[in-house]
């Protein structure tokens, strides 16, 4: 039988998932001051959950999505196949165009 985490750790918890949710927060707010002048239509949104690339993909699913604009960094192929690629995942399983930006 596993212990309960103490209230210690919930706190800590909601403390880094705020932190987390504030930093995200941070980074669309600089993106979307970039895109509210280039004159193109668009939509950002911000999905809390445990696979991001699953919920992407769902969410281009349920909104009738044209166009995913995504980031890729460079990884080698070892940390791919570790980690697994949000890109590379919504590439093959998204049903929209997929955009992906690549970072140096």
């Amino acid at each position: 039988m596993l212990p309960h985490p103490s209230p210690y750790y919930h706190n800590l918890q909601e403390q880094l998932n705020a932190e987390v949710i504030k930093n995200a927060q941070t980074i669309l707010a600089r993106y979307e001051a970039k895109l509210k002048d280039s004159g193109y239509e668009y939509k950002m949104e911000q999905l809390i959950g445990d696979s991001a690339k699953e919920m992407i993909v769902k969410y281009t699913e349920d909104h009738d999505v044209d166009n995913l604009v995504l980031g890729r960094r460079s990884m080698g192929k070892l940390e791919r196949q570790l980690l697994g690629s949000t890109t590379d995942y919504c590439l093959r399983h998204a049903h929209c165009n997929v955009i992906v930006v690549t970072f140096h």
